[in-house]
């Protein structure tokens, strides 16, 4: 995808690495006319900075404020404790009900590889894997849900909706996606080699037929 593209030709840092978070986010967001701020120059309630982007939910139920969802863009590595007290930071800093911190890479993420996790108190944590941006995507729509459900009204227990499942099974389709796309690399370096192997003999056997030409 053109997002994937950019990524790649990208230094993958600080102001990079959020500007593709932007490009995902107005990806996710605007089918739904929800609307997306850069705030990361702006100072919010608590008089941070804190929370890089704030989407403001299309709600079909009457609201007294707001539905947003913060965003925090995250370049470096963070352990559990430090990535979620910075989203709870970025929660209060922005009046947010559910906060996603994104990774530029899984490795700078505390999940222990997951590529996705979300936490008591409407907290995601998410990241970039390999330069695909499948992951981000399925936590910002996530997200968007879970700020959904935080208002919406469910009489029946039997009526919510069982998110834990839900996220277990997207992770689980996830992870097997991703192995699908290193088994088509692979498959295309094996290609390419054999190509190349064909492409020698090919040579040789022609430099042979003009050698015994008369």
């Amino acid at each position: 995808s053109s997002l994937q593209v950019a990524r790649n030709q990208s230094t993958l840092k600080g102001a990079d690495h959020e500007q593709l978070v932007l490009a995902i986010l107005e990806k996710v967001h605007s089918p739904f006319q929800d609307i997306v701020s850069d705030t990361s120059q702006d100072k919010g309630d608590a008089g941070r900075k804190t929370g890089d982007f704030v989407v403001e939910v299309n709600s079909s139920i009457p609201l007294a404020e707001p539905l947003r969802v913060v965003v925090e863009a995250k370049n470096t590595k963070l352990s559990l404790s430090a990535a979620l007290k910075e989203l709870d930071t970025s929660m209060s800093n922005r009046s947010a009900r559910v906060g996603v911190l994104v990774f530029n890479d899984v490795s700078q993420s505390p999940t222990n590889g997951q590529l996705l996790r979300i936490y008591p108190g409407n907290r995601i944590v998410v990241s970039f894997v390999e330069g695909q941006s499948m992951p981000v995507e399925v936590g910002f729509a996530l997200a968007r849900n879970l700020a959904l459900n935080s208002v919406a009204r469910k009489e029946e227990d039997s009526e919510k909706i069982d998110i834990e499942r839900i996220v277990n099974e997207i992770i689980e389709a996830m992870e097997n996606s991703r192995r699908i796309s290193r088994h088509i690399s692979s498959s295309r370096r094996s290609l390419d080699e054999i190509e190349g192997i064909y492409e020698d003999l090919r040579t040789k056997i022609l430099q042979s037929i003009d050698g015994i030409v008369c």
